[in-house]
């Protein structure tokens, strides 16, 4: 976990969610496997070492949030100025059947 974590930062404005989804599956799995056992004084190193990439991967997973949020904000804009412009031409619509 560690390399990973580790490989991860290093790339960290390179890297998408997914990557990021599956860092925070396998810190999951550590984190249960820890509850179960003592810690040994290496553990505690090597968490500690961890901890200090929390701050960028979190900035990372913030700025792909916003990111997602803004593409939806605009995608849901799109559908609002669709709706209003079919509404509105529809209803200045008029059709003249002219028959002989």
């Amino acid at each position: 976990m560690q390399e990973y974590t580790e490989q991860l930062a290093q790339q960290l404005y390179k890297v998408e969610y997914e990557q990021l989804e599956e860092l925070v599956d396998l810190r999951e799995e550590v984190l249960n496997g820890i509850q179960d056992g003592e810690l040994t004084e290496e553990d505690r190193s090597r968490i500690q070492v961890l901890l200090s990439f929390d701050g960028p991967i979190l900035s990372r997973m913030v700025e792909l949030k916003d990111e997602a949020s803004m593409a939806l904000l605009k995608i849901n804009q799109s559908r609002s100025q669709k709706n209003a412009y079919e509404q509105t031409s529809m209803q200045g619509s008029y059709f003249i059947d002219k028959r002989n």
